[in-house]
């Protein structure tokens, strides 16, 4: 299962849901499911988040506070009761 860890990256950058929406061109709806979960983005907007939030957190912050996929992305293995309900379903 891959867990998709926007709200702490957001958090750690101070970036809100709506100036990430804008750097992206999306709405701010989309942010929101991205972080509560209910939507998993692709791995090309996965990249256009990295870049925007690099964009908005700025260059000094990052020097101290380097951005990386991990800090992003992570992934757990299923618990083999929930892998079991995604196959009969």
């Amino acid at each position: 299962m891959i867990i998709f860890k926007l709200r702490e990256v957001q958090a750690r950058y101070n970036i809100t849901n709506v100036s990430l929406a804008s750097a992206l061109g999306v709405n701010k709806s989309l942010v929101s499911e991205y972080r509560t979960g209910a939507k998993q983005p692709k791995l090309e907007r996965i990249n256009q988040i990295m870049q925007a939030i690099a964009q908005l957190a700025g260059e000094d912050i990052l020097k101290v506070q380097p951005l990386t996929l991990l800090d992003l992305i992570e992934w757990r293995m299923d618990e083999p009761e929930k892998a079991q309900q995604i196959k009969t379903k």
